[in-house]
């Protein structure tokens, strides 16, 4: 009777103990489980959104950026969370980003953990239109064009587009005199034949201009 009273005893003691050791590693790794939402999940190229992140570690540094289905990535902002790992943010949609799904990450910069979060993105309509020297050409020719309505002396983002969607942006920057830029594009030997669109993005100003034309073959 005392040995089979001594055994039952034995394997108590084993079972709280490893009740005691798996209890302790539970509580010593708890989830860190981030997570993020949007005031909206529709919004236009040019508009805000309100994001909301959860779940980071208190006080640190986050950084955010937005992320397309076709691969293109552009930064956004940062912030500091607050003691309980939260923070709100606005997050400004570039008017030349292409329309489609996209993603937003926030990332803390010394938790490295992550929250992401989608939206659907519609084109904005331009500003206005470039003026242009000719509306169809023959690949290989080169056409003259002119926007106003700049920040004087602002950097201006210039890209021709195929009738594919592949962007060709321009071999030098631009820069605004007065408020206005004129420059010129020489369609390659090679471009694709149908309608090609240029665009012009003042990066400060934020106004955003396109001029379509024919390249013929």
């Amino acid at each position: 009777m005392m040995k089979k009273r001594s055994r039952s005893w034995r394997w108590i003691v084993v079972g709280l103990s490893l009740m005691l050791c798996f209890g302790g590693l539970l509580s010593a790794a708890p989830a860190f489980a981030a997570s993020s939402s949007l005031d909206r999940i529709q919004a236009k190229s040019g508009e805000t959104l309100t994001l909301h992140v959860t779940g980071m570690q208190a006080s640190e540094r986050i950084s955010t950026w937005a992320s397309s289905a076709r691969g293109s990535v552009y930064p956004t902002t940062g912030a500091t969370v607050d003691g309980s790992g939260n923070a709100t943010l606005t997050i400004s949609l570039g008017r030349f980003w292409e329309p489609g799904w996209w993603a937003i990450t926030a990332h803390g910069l010394s938790s490295s953990r992550e929250a992401v979060t989608t939206f659907d993105m519609a084109a904005a309509s331009p500003d206005g239109a470039l003026d242009i020297s000719a509306g169809s050409v023959a690949a290989g020719s080169t056409i003259n064009f002119h926007g106003a309505g700049f920040s004087d002396g602002e950097i201006i983002s210039g890209w021709a587009t195929q009738p594919g969607g592949t962007a060709l942006a321009l071999v030098a920057a631009l820069h605004s005199s007065g408020g206005q830029i004129y420059f010129s594009y020489t369609v390659p030997t090679n471009g694709a034949a149908g309608t090609w669109s240029m665009t012009t993005y003042g990066n400060s100003s934020g106004r955003f201009l396109i001029a379509s034309f024919t390249v013929t073959r």
